[in-house]
């Protein structure tokens, strides 16, 4: 038994290594040792250690949970120009919508043609107000629009995001105008699941009207940083969440100063997708994480920082403003609340661990002062994030991303008079891009940025911002102030993209004809004109990017030398409740590339569909369902199998308040489109319950654990300053305070 949970090594919320049979590489036989690179370095142990047991052929004790999930295929029909009459009738009391009678003489919206639509930068529906009578009564009148046919036609959920607005009248005649392109949005309601937008109280008698998108919606928000506030949750046995990483054996260097590279799945963050966040999955997949880690600065919308002496208390926009001097570390794997010590100046970690971090101006990025961070820990290893450079005259590293801020208060950064001189460049995420130790040993970061504009101040103006990113390269084996490097990783990229028919995902067919191929990419909000973004109101985070695949080499002879090679293949699959697909990690196959190409066979992802709300027929939004991993067959045929938990809540069973749940799941205060104040919401926690490991090999049992949860579930108060209090409640996961396991053979 005690070989047996040593070889499989599954446990809830702590990590279980990959990618064979083993924890790491006990288990290589001969031929995956030298396709992982071993002959390089014979020194890494004894070879007879490495031999495993002979693979059984016989039928296994653990099955496949769930399914493999494949890609989805989404199928767009838009209605012709004047082809779709648009239902209006009288608003009921109270706003709703009576569907018993057309209102009589009310007017009637047709669909212009798209042409003039794509020429008015409406990336939607265009129509035309036809007032059929003088009647005022046109005030009481509701307008219901079916968006169900093409509800994926601009991706990253794009039919969620819809809302009605009002445009000029001149929009039709000279749609390029840029006066003719102001959107005022119209009170409305998204129902999702039905497919329909409906503005409750429309004020109509002749003009335009618009169905297009705004930055969230109720399956998730674009306005919003990809750091979530799930970050923060513990990964333990007591939270119940499963986690399992995959390894990424870096050529040695001879410092010993390398990178520590691994493929990290967590449950937990998939928990966390609420309709608050933005739910764009990481480059690797949904639930995946391979970070080098950052420090995230978050900034308020400035609608929402309209006190004190704000020079934009009565000017609404979409733009980001200053808060206050805040940071959060993503580093070695956790989140962590950076504290300012304004007495030494230093700023140290919530949970201090004795690390040091420093907050600089001087480096050589686009941020206004300037502004980079040094980390060093309790061993002396310098970790320097987002400084741009190594040196002044070295390469960019691009890893300092930007995005104008407002300081609409005074004493803050980039305050004037007048709002619409406020702003400057403000690092939003700073990206470890150096590391030197005590001994001179370095290491080097390279990142791609990915660029967008937006109309800042209501389109007053066009500005560029960094949407996102992604790291492309690690250099190391350095010394301190020398950009020579003999060992070195390299970082590819694909397009989130469904090849078919004539699409095969080449970057320059993003267009808006292609945009349904790209399903998790809020094609609506890509703006590349530099005068005029009156779609694009508010700077939105994404990328269209998936890691493709993850290249090793190293110097021999005076050249580098790929190592080792691992390609990651994704789908991109249906959820089946109207929400667009979300990257799935599939596959990951690794290859041996020193004396000719060894192919082992590939480790494959099953996952099992669990809707994140608590839903119902009818409310404001999808169950928003998502995978959660299930399975995993290893290189050899070992299987682990992960059961999770049933859903503890309904909507007709909720926790009788927030401040006493105990149950598995959790509220969420958030502001639907058009409504002044949040509502609230609930949504799943699911636990671990089971994992069943059947490592393939003769001799060696399938082992099975048991996670029973004693007692209720802990929720704390969401204390982040920077929410406001309107919006806070208790959704920070504390887990269980007793977890009995019990492992034993099947």
């Amino acid at each position: 038994m005690a070989i047996a949970a040593a070889v499989v090594g599954a446990l809830v919320g702590t990590t279980l290594a990959g990618p064979a049979t083993a924890a790491g590489g006990d288990a290589w036989n001969p031929q995956e040792r030298r396709s992982h690179g071993a002959e390089l370095w014979p020194d890494q142990g004894d070879e007879q250690s490495l031999i495993p047991s002979t693979t059984d052929t016989g039928e296994q004790d653990v099955a496949v949970q769930g399914k493999a999930p494949t890609n989805a295929t989404v199928d767009v029909t838009w209605p012709g120009a004047g082809s779709m009459t648009v239902a209006v009738t009288r608003a009921a009391t109270g706003g709703t919508t009576s569907k018993s009678k057309r209102a009589g003489g009310a007017p009637t919206l047709r669909v212009v043609d798209a042409d003039v639509a794509a020429k008015a930068n409406v990336a939607g529906l265009l129509m035309q107000v036809t007032s059929r009578t003088s009647d005022t009564d046109a005030a009481a009148v509701a307008v219901s629009v079916d968006y169900s046919k093409f509800a994926g036609a601009f991706g990253g959920g794009w039919g969620s995001r819809l809302r009605l607005v009002t445009l000029p009248s001149c929009a039709l005649s000279t749609p390029e105008s840029a006066q003719c392109q102001t959107q005022s949005p119209v009170d409305s309601v998204n129902d999702a699941q039905a497919g329909t937008v409906t503005a409750r109280s429309a004020s109509l008698t002749s003009g335009v009207m618009a169905l297009t998108a705004s930055a969230s919606g109720s399956t998730g928000d674009f306005s919003a940083t990809p750091l979530a506030a799930s970050s923060a949750w513990a990964v333990s046995t007591q939270t119940g969440s499963f986690s399992w990483s995959y390894p990424l054996r870096v050529p040695p260097a001879a410092s010993g100063l390398e990178p520590d590279l691994s493929l990290s799945y967590s449950s937990a963050s998939v928990d966390g997708r609420v309709a608050s966040t933005n739910n764009q999955s990481s480059w690797i997949g949904d639930g995946w994480d391979l970070s080098s880690g950052f420090i995230e600065r978050k900034y308020v919308p400035c609608a929402e920082d309209t006190d004190g002496d704000a020079n934009n208390a009565d000017h609404k926009t979409g733009d980001l403003c200053w808060s206050d001097q805040n940071a959060t570390l993503v580093f070695n794997g956790s989140s962590t609340e950076l504290v300012h010590d304004t007495a030494s100046g230093y700023w140290r970690p919530k949970n201090d661990d004795g690390t040091r971090v420093e907050r600089k101006t001087g480096g050589w990025n686009a941020d206004n002062d300037d502004e980079y961070w040094v980390v060093t820990t309790s061993d002396g290893v310098k970790y320097y994030f987002g400084r741009g450079k190594t040196s002044s005259t070295g390469s960019d590293l691009n890893s300092a991303w930007t995005v104008p801020v407002y300081g609409n208060n005074s004493g803050e950064p980039c305050h004037a008079s007048a709002f619409a001189d406020s702003w400057c460049q403000q690092a939003w995420r700073w990206n470890l891009d150096y590391v030197a130790d005590l001994s001179g040993n370095a290491m080097t970061y390279t990142y791609v940025a990915e660029s967008n504009n937006y109309g800042r101040n209501n389109n007053d103006a066009v500005s560029s911002y960094d949407r996102g990113g992604y790291l492309a390269r690690i250099d190391y084996g350095q010394r301190d102030g020398s950009s020579a490097a003999p060992e070195q990783v390299v970082f590819t990229t694909a397009e989130r993209c469904v090849a078919s028919g004539s699409i095969t995902c080449a970057p320059s067919e993003l267009n808006d004809d292609t945009a349904s191929s790209w399903p998790d990419v809020p094609y609506d909000l890509v703006c590349t004109s530099s005068s005029s973004c009156p779609d694009v109101r508010s700077p939105a985070f994404f990328t269209r990017k998936r890691l493709a695949k993850v290249e090793t080499k190293t110097t021999v002879g005076g050249a580098l030398q790929s190592v080792d090679s691992w390609t990651l293949t994704h789908t991109l699959p249906d959820p089946g409740d109207s929400g667009n697909a979300v990257l799935w990690l599939a596959s990951i196959q690794h290859q041996g590339l020193v004396g000719g190409t060894v192919t082992l066979p590939k480790v494959t992802f099953a996952g099992t569909q669990l809707a994140n709300r608590v839903d119902k027929i009818g409310d404001v939004g999808p169950p928003m369902i998502r995978y959660r991993l299930s399975s995993i067959v290893s290189e050899s045929g070992g299987i682990t199998s992960v059961t999770y938990s049933d859903e503890d809540c309904t909507t007709s069973d909720l926790p009788s308040s927030p401040q006493s749940n105990t149950r598995r799941c959790f509220p969420v205060q958030w502001t639907p489109e058009g409504r002044a104040d949040p509502i609230r919401e609930y949504f799943h926690k699911y636990l671990v319950t089971v994992v069943a490991s059947d490592p393939a090999e003769s001799g060696i049992e399938a082992v099975q654990t048991r996670y029973d949860y004693v007692g209720g579930a802990a929720w704390h108060y969401d204390d982040n300053d920077l929410l406001p209090a309107k919006r806070r409640t208790w959704s920070d996961f504390r887990g269980y305070a007793t977890v009995d396991v019990t492992t034993g053979s099947l």
